[in-house]
């Protein structure tokens, strides 16, 4: 991915980011940043070293800074050569550059060559804010995580950490994390067209961001991508959804005592993310999505519809299947998360956050897993034809 110049410990794409887990404890944020914070300490950071601004994928300029534009080549920093240089081993040939000291450049510009002379700032005051963040964040201070970053408002690298911190923060909904996330893959993307050697990263990485964009915002991304190659790419990174759904339908039968008697119900897109199995420790990435299961038990009776999700890899195969227990009434993880999947569903789908939030006249009526739930129950016992379940079923869905 696209590096900040001499800044190249880390990515500086939001499109690194991973996507947040449907429930997940504040625990995993802490740990990640106390690693993040100590790999970037034991190489050099934070470093007294020139800061030109820009970013680079190799000798490609991805951002500029006004002097240095994007799509430029750079071909010599000074009197060395880096035409054919990594972004690492750029950062090394101005490693003897102090901060705030002056380089010449020359660049490839729309097949012409030019001289420039780029002033440097200082790459420490660049990543003393950053390592701040991850310290508090490191210690559970997520409003100190967020503030810390203020002022680089517009920086993907930036963004990344404060959308991290605010999922996690109990005032998450206080914060603009649906505007810093579209702002950072807009920036991510118009990077991502200088660098071709990326691309199916890129493209993978936002279609599993998908829930993560507002609506809009994401289709004008998937249209820029599919410009790089005539859709070449973007085509190469789409999943088989059908084979999805039958490892899912697969991995909930494993788990029933009779296979063949299973009612599975299963409306729900796929949304890419983490579950994390109740009391394990362990934790599940991937295209997930959840459902209903009705199936006999042993005495030869419908048990009566049950919550599960499944999570299943990119290449279509289940990696785990949950479900919740058909005898709790009251300890229901997967019912609840089920609900936070198809509530962000039902927000992109209905292309609008204003929508979702505004005052109800539904309130205290169930909500569209229950009405399901109860419509496969009527369907198991016989009260409704798989016509009328259809039907019932397609009037939930459409919110009429």
């Amino acid at each position: 991915m696209t590096k900040h110049i001499f800044c190249a410990a880390i990515s500086s794409s939001i499109l690194c980011m991973s996507t947040a887990a449907i429930a997940g404890p504040d625990e995993d944020m802490r740990d990640a940043a106390r690693a993040e914070a100590s790999k970037l300490r034991a190489e050099g950071w934070p470093k007294e070293r020139c800061y030109a601004g820009v970013s680079l994928f190799n000798n490609v300029v991805t951002e500029g800074n006004g002097t240095i534009l994007a799509g430029d080549e750079l071909l010599y920093i000074g009197d060395t050569s880096v035409e054919k240089a990594t972004t690492d081993e750029i950062a090394k040939t101005l490693s003897s550059t102090p901060p705030n000291g002056t380089i010449t450049v020359q660049v490839r510009r729309n097949g012409q060559v030019q001289n420039a002379t780029q002033k440097c700032g200082n790459l420490a005051d660049y990543q003393r804010p950053y390592l701040e963040a991850l310290d508090f964040a490191a210690n559970k201070k997520w409003y100190e995580c967020i503030d810390a970053l203020a002022s680089r408002p517009d920086d993907p690298f930036y963004l990344n950490l404060r959308v991290r911190c605010a999922r996690v923060s109990r005032k998450a909904a206080e914060y603009p994390i649906q505007q810093w996330m579209d702002k950072g893959y807009r920036r991510s993307i118009a990077m991502g067209v200088y660098m071709p050697d990326s691309w199916f990263g890129i493209a993978t990485s936002l279609l599993k961001g998908r829930y993560d964009v507002s609506p809009s915002v994401y289709d004008s991304l998937v249209d820029q991508v599919k410009g790089w190659d005539d859709g070449k790419t973007w085509a190469s990174v789409q999943p088989d959804y059908t084979a999805m759904r039958r490892a899912a339908e697969k991995g909930v039968k494993l788990r029933l005592i009779d296979p063949q008697s299973a009612i599975i119900d299963m409306p729900y897109d796929f949304i890419y993310g983490s579950w994390s199995p109740a009391f394990t420790g362990t934790r599940f990435e991937g295209f997930m999505t959840c459902g209903t299961v009705n199936a006999k038990n042993r005495m030869g009776g419908y048990t009566g519809s049950t919550f599960f999700i499944s999570v299943i890899d990119e290449a279509g195969f289940e990696k785990y299947t949950d479900m919740d227990s058909s005898a709790s009434k009251y300890i229901r993880p997967v019912d609840n998360a089920c609900s936070q999947l198809v509530k962000k569903l039902k927000y992109f789908d209905e292309q609008s956050e204003a929508t979702v939030d505004a005052p109800s006249s539904n309130a205290g009526k169930p909500s569209m897993a229950q009405e399901l739930e109860k419509l496969a129950a009527l369907r198991a016992s016989g009260a409704l034809s798989d016509e009328e379940y259809a039907a019932a079923k397609a009037r939930v869905l459409s919110g009429s």
